[in-house]
């Protein structure tokens, strides 16, 4: 037996709100976008990561969910990943933390990765499964 759904006013309203956001989310990267989760594994491989990328990125959720998406919504479900693993660390990394931004363009957000997180992810010996 199906669940009755009511729908009111307010309701049909929130999920009017949500349609743009999600289609945004659910769009494709265009092809002449930046691929954000490839860059960002070229980097960790360029630095000798390849055996902490099997588990602690390749089959991360949030890695798993940013393929294919367009590069703002990889922005976006990498800075989740990114927050998560540097939590896991024993060490303070608020600042870097405060660095993984939404309010950036894609190839602005590489640079930041390259000069702060890349090398706090290799100091903390990050990634790491979670």
């Amino acid at each position: 037996m199906e669940p009755t759904v009511i729908r009111d006013e307010t309701t049909e309203k929130i999920v009017e709100l949500f349609k743009g956001p999600m289609a945004f989310y659910n769009s494709d990267r265009q092809v002449d976008e930046i691929d954000l989760v490839k860059e960002v594994r070229q980097r960790f491989l360029s630095l000798g990561l390849e055996e902490k990328l099997q588990d602690g990125f390749d089959t991360n959720r949030f890695i798993l969910e940013a393929d294919g998406k367009n590069s703002h919504v990889q922005q976006f479900l990498l800075n989740r990943y990114l927050s998560i693993q540097f939590m896991a660390s024993s060490s303070d990394t608020a600042i870097e933390r405060y660095a993984l931004m939404n309010e950036v363009n894609p190839s602005q957000w590489l640079t930041v990765f390259e000069q702060r997180i890349l090398p706090a992810v290799v100091n903390l010996d990050l990634p790491v499964k979670i």
